[in-house]
């Protein structure tokens, strides 16, 4: 199912900066595209397949162009306070975050294995002026392309940019870059909660404590509600119709995003290489699987059916999704220590 349904953001609190002055729009044509989506909802996959078009400069890494350059991100697993900084510990801060993001190999990183050419982005940001915002994100998305791609966006190339937390933060893109389009790819909420465990599970050993992931897709669920109210150019497909369906889906995304429809579009590609995906299964495909949209069912948990339908209750009946009942949520889950179990519980009871 696609269905398409538009707040000055302040400067960063920047010493010497009056931190209450609106920041301006950036004129950029053509304007950015950002890809919006909760961890485990399919961004990456989406992503992936607009990688290859070449009307689109493609970020192959989120940015968190709000986490990383100081402000107030409320998305749980990103959650950020903006503090007072000077224009040297505001960027010195903004490459430290970049360079602790891209370090190591995991296998459920956003872009596994990934690393920019920080002799080629460092110098980039530090030329930038973090006083004027929009240009500082344009420039900033330049910087990261050309380190990742070995060359500067082409002349009437799109940038497309995807951060999990960046659905709050809608507005605030729409108006830094008036035309900007928007596409938020929406999962089933149980098969994203059973991903996002697998993926802690898979680190710990253990099954996790999984409120914090609970707030952070309530965060996701109630701005895609929101943002379809007043965004402009906003899209919101279903991670399920992109994959049962690939060629179709994409073919109303390049009608979204005004370029033209090829066959490329249904496969999958990072920086132009093919792309084994960030599965919990750790699974390397060549094409788009379409494994993920029953697997969940196995391995779903009542407790997981409760938790989700404390957060993301709307959802099932606004995108067509079979609402689950949980029969025994309170009871234990192998794996689950004394102390998860009580977090878990008690969260659960305390409700969304």
């Amino acid at each position: 199912m696609i269905a398409s349904p538009s707040a000055a953001c302040r400067t960063p609190s920047l010493a010497g900066i009056h931190p209450a002055l609106p920041a301006a729009a950036a004129v950029v044509d053509p304007p950015p595209v950002f890809l919006l989506g909760s961890h485990k909802s399919g961004s990456s996959l989406l992503r992936s397949l607009l990688d290859g078009h070449p009307q689109l400069a493609v970020l192959p890494k989120e940015t968190h162009l709000f986490q990383f350059t100081n402000h107030w991100v409320d998305y749980r697993r990103r959650r950020n306070l903006p503090r007072t900084l000077d224009r040297q510990q505001f960027l010195d801060g903004l490459v430290r975050h970049i360079r602790e993001d891209t370090r190591g190999d995991d296998p459920y990183a956003d872009a596994p294995g990934f690393s920019y050419r920080m002799d080629v982005l460092e110098p980039r940001l530090r030329a930038l002026d973090p006083s004027d915002m929009p240009a500082f994100f344009l420039g900033y998305m330049r910087a990261a392309y050309e380190a990742s791609a070995g060359a500067a966006p082409s002349a009437g190339q799109a940038l497309v940019e995807k951060s999990v937390e960046h659905a709050e933060f809608a507005y605030v893109l729409a108006s830094y870059y008036p035309g900007a389009r928007f596409i938020h790819i929406v999962r089933n909420p149980y098969a994203t909660l059973v991903a996002v465990r697998r993926m802690l599970q898979r680190k710990s050993r253990r099954f996790p404590y999984l409120w914090p992931m609970a707030c952070s897709l309530h965060n996701s669920y109630h701005h895609l509600f929101t943002n379809r109210l007043a965004v402009p150019n906003y899209l919101c497909v279903r991670f399920e119709d992109l994959v049962a369906d690939t060629a179709t889906t994409m073919r109303a995304v390049a009608g979204f995003l005004g370029i033209e429809y090829h066959d490329q579009l249904t496969r999958p590609t990072s920086v132009g290489q093919h792309w084994n995906g960030n599965s919990t299964s750790n699974e390397s495909f060549g094409g788009v699987s379409r494994r993920p949209l029953q697997a969940w069912r196995e391995q779903i948990t009542d407790y997981e059916i409760a938790l989700a339908n404390a957060v993301a209750e709307p959802v099932f009946e606004a995108f067509g999704y079979e609402r689950m009942h949980a029969r025994h949520p309170y009871r234990w889950i192998p794996w689950e220590r004394p102390r998860a179990y009580v977090a878990n519980r008690m969260a659960l009871s305390l409700g969304a």
